[in-house]
């Protein structure tokens, strides 16, 4: 009870500061450090109420306009509200984040992540035209940024388009060599095209990144089991369940594994 009288009162206690500044209306110029830095910080914590604190930090570097350098680079508000819009996003505030997300955007119309992430938060929202505008002008402003082409290539996805979902994770990939996501939505979407074998080669990229990760060995059980070789999908199924025991889809797809082995050989039950 007053663990969660606690984390209410710093989530009301930022929305009031939030709401005071908007009051008073927007600010451009540098940002203050020292709540800057210490919302920063709260972000790379195990702070369950990480986000929230950051929020009230950010908020009140807003509020307090002193100039700074940190290793001869200044913070700006921009840099402010696009941090805040990632700590609302990540609470599911997304109206909010996308508010802070077009601040930025007021004030930086170059600030490519900005868009991005908007284009995000949009997608979630169901508002894939605007989501689309978003990624694509931020892929426009910095065609290197990897990040965005996986936005853009889950949108692909969803609309069924999977060849377009493919040359995006490309691209993602050409730009972050290490991009898991990527590897595994161009290996689901190899799967959706039927090129198996395609698939099984991304999900063992995506593996050797990400080995504990229950979905890909499961996904990667699937192609082979497709292609009929049951012991790969066996194998993979098995693991699946190690690291993950509770997902009933996983033990289903593996008694369909044995019961094509054993149909294979002859074999009643």
């Amino acid at each position: 009870m007053k663990k969660n009288i606690f984390i209410s009162f710093f989530f009301i206690f930022a929305f009031k500061i939030s709401a005071q500044y908007r009051a008073n209306g927007a600010k451009s110029g540098i940002a203050s450090k020292d709540n800057y830095n210490t919302g920063i910080y709260y972000l790379t914590t195990d702070n369950p109420n990480k986000y929230k604190l950051a929020i009230i930090s950010f908020t009140k570097a807003l509020d307090e306009p002193i100039s700074f350098s940190n290793n001869g680079s200044s913070y700006t508000y921009e840099d402010v509200y696009y941090n805040r819009g990632y700590c609302l996003y990540q609470l599911k505030f997304y109206n909010e984040a996308i508010i802070d997300f077009t601040k930025v955007i007021s004030l930086n119309p170059t600030y490519a992540k900005a868009y991005n992430n908007r284009g995000l938060v949009q997608s979630i929202l169901g508002n894939n035209t605007e989501a689309l505008a978003d990624i694509n002008k931020a892929i426009q402003i910095e065609p290197h940024l990897a990040i965005a082409y996986y936005y853009r290539s889950v949108l692909s996805y969803n609309n069924g388009d999977y060849k377009a979902t493919i040359t995006d994770c490309d691209s993602a990939l050409k730009y972050d060599q290490k991009h898991v996501e990527a590897f595994k939505r161009r290996a689901n979407a190899k799967f959706m095209l039927q090129d198996y074998t395609g698939s099984i080669e991304d999900y063992t990229r995506a593996i050797k990144h990400d080995w504990e990760n229950a979905q890909l060995y499961f996904c990667r059980g699937r192609a082979s089991y497709q292609l009929k070789n049951y012991d790969d999908a066996i194998k993979d199924y098995n693991k699946a369940i190690d690291l993950d025991d509770k997902n009933q889809s996983y033990k289903d797809n593996l008694k369909l594994a044995n019961d094509a082995i054993k149909n294979k050989i002859g074999i009643k039950n």
